[in-house]
Protein backbone atom coordinates (compact mmCIF):
# COMPACT_ATOMS: atom_id res chain seq x y z
CA UNK A 1 0.00 0.00 0.00
CA UNK A 2 2.92 2.33 0.70
CA UNK A 3 4.08 2.05 -2.90
CA UNK A 4 0.58 2.83 -4.21
CA UNK A 5 0.33 5.90 -1.96
CA UNK A 6 3.74 7.06 -3.18
CA UNK A 7 2.60 6.78 -6.80
CA UNK A 8 -0.68 8.60 -6.07
CA UNK A 9 1.16 11.39 -4.24
CA UNK A 10 3.55 11.67 -7.20
CA UNK A 11 0.70 12.24 -9.65
CA UNK A 12 -1.08 14.65 -7.30
CA UNK A 13 1.91 16.96 -7.65
CA UNK A 14 1.19 19.18 -10.66
CA UNK A 15 4.85 19.77 -11.54
CA UNK A 16 5.77 16.09 -11.27
CA UNK A 17 2.73 15.14 -13.32
CA UNK A 18 3.72 17.60 -16.06
CA UNK A 19 7.31 16.31 -15.97
CA UNK A 20 6.10 12.70 -16.32
CA UNK A 21 3.84 13.64 -19.24
CA UNK A 22 6.70 15.47 -21.00
CA UNK A 23 9.14 12.58 -20.43
CA UNK A 24 6.60 10.02 -21.62
CA UNK A 25 5.89 12.00 -24.78
CA UNK A 26 9.61 12.26 -25.55
CA UNK A 27 9.86 8.47 -25.13
CA UNK A 28 6.92 8.03 -27.53
CA UNK A 29 8.64 10.10 -30.20
CA UNK A 30 12.01 8.36 -29.85
CA UNK A 31 12.51 5.51 -32.35
CA UNK A 32 13.64 2.08 -31.16
CA UNK A 33 17.37 1.91 -30.49
CA UNK A 34 19.28 -1.26 -31.31
CA UNK A 35 21.69 -2.53 -28.66
CA UNK A 36 25.27 -1.33 -29.29
CA UNK A 37 27.68 -3.72 -30.94
CA UNK A 38 29.88 -5.57 -28.46
CA UNK A 39 33.62 -4.87 -28.95
CA UNK A 40 34.80 -7.81 -26.90
CA UNK A 41 36.02 -11.04 -28.48
CA UNK A 42 33.70 -14.01 -28.09
CA UNK A 43 33.97 -17.67 -28.96
CA UNK A 44 30.84 -19.25 -30.41
CA UNK A 45 29.56 -22.07 -28.24
CA UNK A 46 28.17 -23.86 -31.32
CA UNK A 47 30.82 -23.63 -34.07
CA UNK A 48 33.76 -22.38 -31.93
CA UNK A 49 34.35 -19.38 -34.22
CA UNK A 50 35.99 -16.34 -32.62
CA UNK A 51 34.26 -13.06 -33.48
CA UNK A 52 33.52 -9.50 -32.40
CA UNK A 53 29.90 -8.47 -31.91
CA UNK A 54 26.65 -9.78 -30.47
CA UNK A 55 26.10 -12.71 -32.86
CA UNK A 56 28.33 -15.26 -34.57
CA UNK A 57 28.74 -14.36 -38.27
CA UNK A 58 29.07 -18.05 -39.17
CA UNK A 59 26.02 -19.68 -37.54
CA UNK A 60 24.09 -16.82 -35.93
CA UNK A 61 24.51 -18.02 -32.32
CA UNK A 62 24.26 -15.22 -29.72
CA UNK A 63 27.51 -14.23 -28.03
CA UNK A 64 25.92 -14.58 -24.61
CA UNK A 65 23.89 -17.78 -24.20
CA UNK A 66 23.57 -18.27 -20.47
CA UNK A 67 21.82 -21.12 -18.71
CA UNK A 68 18.60 -22.61 -19.98
CA UNK A 69 15.75 -21.06 -18.01
CA UNK A 70 11.97 -21.11 -17.82
CA UNK A 71 11.95 -17.84 -19.75
CA UNK A 72 13.89 -19.44 -22.61
CA UNK A 73 11.59 -22.47 -22.56
CA UNK A 74 8.57 -20.18 -22.81
CA UNK A 75 10.13 -18.27 -25.72
CA UNK A 76 10.88 -21.56 -27.50
CA UNK A 77 7.25 -22.56 -27.02
CA UNK A 78 6.11 -19.27 -28.53
CA UNK A 79 8.59 -19.71 -31.35
CA UNK A 80 6.62 -22.78 -32.47
CA UNK A 81 3.78 -20.38 -33.27
CA UNK A 82 6.05 -17.76 -34.79
CA UNK A 83 6.00 -15.48 -31.73
CA UNK A 84 9.22 -16.36 -29.96
CA UNK A 85 11.27 -13.25 -30.71
CA UNK A 86 11.51 -10.00 -28.83
CA UNK A 87 9.98 -7.96 -31.64
CA UNK A 88 6.55 -9.43 -30.84
CA UNK A 89 6.59 -8.16 -27.26
CA UNK A 90 8.08 -4.84 -28.35
CA UNK A 91 5.38 -4.44 -30.98
CA UNK A 92 2.63 -5.26 -28.45
CA UNK A 93 4.05 -2.74 -25.98
CA UNK A 94 4.40 0.01 -28.56
CA UNK A 95 0.94 -0.63 -30.05
CA UNK A 96 -0.41 0.05 -26.56
CA UNK A 97 1.76 3.06 -25.63
CA UNK A 98 2.85 4.66 -28.94
CA UNK A 99 0.99 2.99 -31.83
CA UNK A 100 1.15 5.73 -34.47
CA UNK A 101 4.81 6.50 -33.84
CA UNK A 102 5.63 2.78 -33.97
CA UNK A 103 3.90 2.45 -37.35
CA UNK A 104 5.90 5.46 -38.56
CA UNK A 105 9.15 3.80 -37.46
CA UNK A 106 8.19 0.54 -39.17
CA UNK A 107 7.38 2.22 -42.48
CA UNK A 108 10.55 4.33 -42.28
CA UNK A 109 12.62 1.13 -42.46
CA UNK A 110 12.86 -0.26 -38.91
CA UNK A 111 11.14 -3.49 -39.88
CA UNK A 112 13.41 -5.89 -37.99
CA UNK A 113 12.55 -4.13 -34.73
CA UNK A 114 8.83 -4.96 -34.89
CA UNK A 115 6.65 -7.98 -35.50
CA UNK A 116 5.24 -8.07 -39.08
CA UNK A 117 1.76 -6.44 -39.22
CA UNK A 118 -0.10 -9.13 -41.19
CA UNK A 119 1.37 -12.00 -39.18
CA UNK A 120 0.36 -10.25 -35.96
CA UNK A 121 -3.12 -9.58 -37.38
CA UNK A 122 -3.81 -13.27 -38.00
CA UNK A 123 -2.35 -14.33 -34.62
CA UNK A 124 -4.46 -11.78 -32.72
CA UNK A 125 -7.55 -12.74 -34.71
CA UNK A 126 -7.01 -16.43 -33.90
CA UNK A 127 -6.44 -15.63 -30.23
CA UNK A 128 -9.58 -13.50 -30.17
CA UNK A 129 -11.65 -16.34 -31.65
CA UNK A 130 -10.29 -18.80 -29.08
CA UNK A 131 -11.28 -16.47 -26.25
CA UNK A 132 -14.68 -15.68 -27.76
CA UNK A 133 -15.73 -19.20 -28.71
CA UNK A 134 -13.39 -21.46 -26.76
CA UNK A 135 -11.40 -24.41 -28.08
CA UNK A 136 -13.09 -27.63 -29.11
CA UNK A 137 -12.15 -30.58 -31.30
CA UNK A 138 -15.79 -31.14 -32.16
CA UNK A 139 -17.18 -29.88 -35.46
CA UNK A 140 -19.46 -26.91 -34.83
CA UNK A 141 -22.69 -27.33 -36.80
CA UNK A 142 -24.61 -24.65 -34.93
CA UNK A 143 -24.16 -22.17 -37.75
CA UNK A 144 -26.37 -24.26 -40.04
CA UNK A 145 -29.82 -25.76 -39.71
CA UNK A 146 -30.99 -29.15 -40.96
CA UNK A 147 -31.45 -27.80 -44.49
CA UNK A 148 -27.86 -26.58 -44.67
CA UNK A 149 -28.85 -22.92 -44.42
CA UNK A 150 -27.26 -20.57 -41.91
CA UNK A 151 -28.85 -20.22 -38.51
CA UNK A 152 -30.16 -16.66 -38.16
CA UNK A 153 -29.58 -16.63 -34.39
CA UNK A 154 -25.89 -17.44 -34.84
CA UNK A 155 -25.69 -14.79 -37.54
CA UNK A 156 -27.10 -12.28 -35.07
CA UNK A 157 -24.57 -13.28 -32.44
CA UNK A 158 -21.70 -12.81 -34.88
CA UNK A 159 -23.08 -9.49 -36.10
CA UNK A 160 -23.19 -8.33 -32.49
CA UNK A 161 -19.64 -9.56 -31.86
CA UNK A 162 -18.39 -7.63 -34.90
CA UNK A 163 -19.93 -4.51 -33.33
CA UNK A 164 -18.27 -5.19 -29.96
CA UNK A 165 -21.52 -6.45 -28.40
CA UNK A 166 -21.82 -9.67 -26.39
CA UNK A 167 -25.16 -11.16 -27.41
CA UNK A 168 -26.19 -14.52 -25.98
CA UNK A 169 -29.09 -16.52 -27.31
CA UNK A 170 -31.14 -16.87 -24.12
CA UNK A 171 -34.79 -15.86 -23.94
CA UNK A 172 -34.08 -12.66 -22.01
CA UNK A 173 -31.74 -11.32 -24.70
CA UNK A 174 -34.23 -12.25 -27.41
CA UNK A 175 -36.68 -9.80 -25.86
CA UNK A 176 -34.18 -6.94 -25.86
CA UNK A 177 -34.46 -4.00 -28.24
CA UNK A 178 -30.92 -4.61 -29.52
CA UNK A 179 -31.68 -8.23 -30.45
CA UNK A 180 -34.89 -7.23 -32.23
CA UNK A 181 -33.04 -4.51 -34.13
CA UNK A 182 -30.27 -6.85 -35.32
CA UNK A 183 -32.90 -9.43 -36.24
CA UNK A 184 -34.64 -6.76 -38.28
CA UNK A 185 -31.34 -6.04 -40.09
CA UNK A 186 -30.89 -9.70 -41.06
CA UNK A 187 -34.51 -10.05 -42.19
CA UNK A 188 -34.23 -6.81 -44.16
CA UNK A 189 -31.21 -8.11 -46.06
CA UNK A 190 -33.05 -11.33 -46.88
CA UNK A 191 -36.35 -9.66 -47.87
CA UNK A 192 -35.06 -6.75 -49.97
CA UNK A 193 -34.69 -6.86 -53.71
CA UNK A 194 -30.94 -7.34 -53.20
CA UNK A 195 -31.61 -10.88 -51.98
CA UNK A 196 -34.72 -11.66 -54.02
CA UNK A 197 -33.02 -10.77 -57.32
CA UNK A 198 -31.00 -13.95 -56.93
CA UNK A 199 -27.96 -12.15 -55.56
CA UNK A 200 -26.53 -14.70 -53.14
CA UNK A 201 -24.64 -12.03 -51.23
CA UNK A 202 -25.17 -13.70 -47.86
CA UNK A 203 -24.28 -17.08 -49.35
CA UNK A 204 -20.96 -15.61 -50.50
CA UNK A 205 -20.29 -13.61 -47.36
CA UNK A 206 -21.20 -15.95 -44.52
CA UNK A 207 -18.96 -18.91 -45.48
CA UNK A 208 -15.98 -16.54 -45.58
CA UNK A 209 -17.06 -15.05 -42.25
CA UNK A 210 -17.33 -18.41 -40.50
CA UNK A 211 -14.46 -20.30 -42.10
CA UNK A 212 -11.91 -17.49 -42.55
CA UNK A 213 -12.78 -14.73 -40.06
CA UNK A 214 -9.30 -13.18 -40.21
CA UNK A 215 -9.40 -12.84 -44.00
CA UNK A 216 -12.97 -11.55 -43.79
CA UNK A 217 -11.97 -8.92 -41.21
CA UNK A 218 -8.99 -7.83 -43.30
CA UNK A 219 -11.18 -7.44 -46.39
CA UNK A 220 -13.77 -5.46 -44.43
CA UNK A 221 -11.03 -3.16 -43.14
CA UNK A 222 -9.90 -2.42 -46.67
CA UNK A 223 -13.47 -2.01 -47.96
CA UNK A 224 -14.52 0.48 -45.30
CA UNK A 225 -11.25 2.37 -44.85
CA UNK A 226 -9.96 2.78 -48.41
CA UNK A 227 -11.55 6.28 -48.86
CA UNK A 228 -9.45 7.49 -45.90
CA UNK A 229 -6.35 6.92 -48.00
CA UNK A 230 -7.14 9.98 -50.11
CA UNK A 231 -7.83 12.06 -46.99
CA UNK A 232 -4.64 11.02 -45.18
CA UNK A 233 -2.32 10.80 -48.18
CA UNK A 234 -1.04 14.32 -47.51
CA UNK A 235 -0.92 15.04 -43.76
CA UNK A 236 1.44 17.00 -41.48
CA UNK A 237 3.57 13.89 -40.79
CA UNK A 238 2.93 12.11 -44.11
CA UNK A 239 4.05 13.05 -47.59
CA UNK A 240 2.85 11.10 -50.63
CA UNK A 241 1.86 7.98 -48.70
CA UNK A 242 1.47 4.98 -51.00
CA UNK A 243 -1.55 2.69 -50.76
CA UNK A 244 0.62 -0.23 -49.61
CA UNK A 245 1.89 1.92 -46.71
CA UNK A 246 -1.70 2.86 -45.95
CA UNK A 247 -2.63 -0.84 -45.75
CA UNK A 248 0.16 -1.39 -43.19
CA UNK A 249 -1.18 1.57 -41.19
CA UNK A 250 -4.71 0.12 -41.15
CA UNK A 251 -3.56 -3.41 -40.26
CA UNK A 252 -1.33 -2.23 -37.40
CA UNK A 253 -4.15 0.06 -36.21
CA UNK A 254 -6.46 -2.94 -36.22
CA UNK A 255 -3.86 -4.84 -34.17
CA UNK A 256 -3.84 -2.04 -31.60
CA UNK A 257 -7.64 -2.24 -31.44
CA UNK A 258 -7.55 -6.05 -31.10
CA UNK A 259 -5.17 -5.95 -28.11
CA UNK A 260 -7.63 -3.95 -26.00
CA UNK A 261 -10.63 -5.81 -27.40
CA UNK A 262 -9.05 -9.13 -26.33
CA UNK A 263 -8.32 -7.72 -22.86
CA UNK A 264 -11.98 -6.67 -22.66
CA UNK A 265 -13.12 -10.19 -23.61
CA UNK A 266 -10.98 -11.61 -20.79
CA UNK A 267 -12.73 -9.41 -18.22
CA UNK A 268 -15.52 -11.08 -16.25
CA UNK A 269 -16.89 -7.76 -15.02
CA UNK A 270 -19.18 -6.12 -17.60
CA UNK A 271 -18.02 -2.61 -16.69
CA UNK A 272 -14.40 -3.45 -17.48
CA UNK A 273 -15.51 -5.17 -20.69
CA UNK A 274 -17.20 -1.96 -21.81
CA UNK A 275 -14.26 0.21 -20.70
CA UNK A 276 -11.68 -1.84 -22.63
CA UNK A 277 -13.83 -1.85 -25.75
CA UNK A 278 -14.19 1.93 -25.55
CA UNK A 279 -10.40 2.19 -25.20
CA UNK A 280 -10.04 -0.13 -28.22
CA UNK A 281 -12.07 2.24 -30.39
CA UNK A 282 -10.20 5.23 -28.97
CA UNK A 283 -6.86 3.61 -29.90
CA UNK A 284 -7.91 3.72 -33.55
CA UNK A 285 -8.04 7.51 -33.27
CA UNK A 286 -4.76 7.63 -31.33
CA UNK A 287 -2.91 5.42 -33.85
CA UNK A 288 -3.97 7.37 -36.93
CA UNK A 289 -3.57 10.74 -35.16
CA UNK A 290 0.01 9.99 -34.06
CA UNK A 291 0.93 8.67 -37.49
CA UNK A 292 -0.57 11.51 -39.55
CA UNK A 293 -0.14 14.41 -37.10
CA UNK A 294 -3.84 15.31 -37.40
CA UNK A 295 -6.07 16.13 -34.44
CA UNK A 296 -8.16 13.26 -33.09
CA UNK A 297 -11.45 15.03 -33.81
CA UNK A 298 -10.47 15.41 -37.46
CA UNK A 299 -9.48 11.75 -37.68
CA UNK A 300 -12.90 10.85 -36.23
CA UNK A 301 -14.67 13.00 -38.83
CA UNK A 302 -12.64 11.38 -41.62
CA UNK A 303 -13.45 7.89 -40.31
CA UNK A 304 -17.18 8.60 -40.20
CA UNK A 305 -17.07 10.20 -43.65
CA UNK A 306 -15.12 7.24 -45.05
CA UNK A 307 -17.59 4.68 -43.68
CA UNK A 308 -20.54 6.61 -45.13
CA UNK A 309 -18.87 6.65 -48.57
CA UNK A 310 -17.99 2.95 -48.37
CA UNK A 311 -21.52 1.93 -47.35
CA UNK A 312 -23.06 4.06 -50.10
CA UNK A 313 -20.73 2.60 -52.75
CA UNK A 314 -21.26 -0.95 -51.50
CA UNK A 315 -25.04 -0.55 -51.64
CA UNK A 316 -24.84 1.03 -55.09
CA UNK A 317 -22.68 -1.88 -56.29
CA UNK A 318 -25.14 -4.46 -54.95
CA UNK A 319 -28.10 -2.72 -56.54
CA UNK A 320 -26.18 -2.52 -59.82
CA UNK A 321 -25.70 -6.28 -59.74
CA UNK A 322 -29.37 -6.70 -58.84
CA UNK A 323 -30.46 -4.65 -61.85
CA UNK A 324 -28.36 -6.90 -64.09
CA UNK A 325 -30.02 -10.06 -62.84
CA UNK A 326 -27.86 -10.89 -59.85
CA UNK A 327 -25.04 -13.33 -59.29
CA UNK A 328 -25.59 -16.93 -60.36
Amino acid sequence: MTGIKRVLNYFRDKEKRADFKRTFHLWQLRPHEVAPQSQSTSKCSSCRTEFHGNYCPRCGQAATVGKFSFKKAFLHFLDVWGMGNRSMFRALRDLVLRPGYMIRDYLSGMQSAYFPPFKMFFILMTFSLLIEHGFSLEVDKSTQNENGNYNDEVVLKNVGASLGLNISLNEEDKQSTLYKYLNYMVEYIKDTNIYSHNIKFMDLLLPLWYKNPAIFSLLMLLVFYWPIFFLFQHSPNVQNMSFSEFVVLIVYTSNSYSIFSILGSLMKWDVLYIVFNIIAYFMVLVSISQFTGLKKWRVLVYLIFSNIISLALLEALLWAFASMGGLH
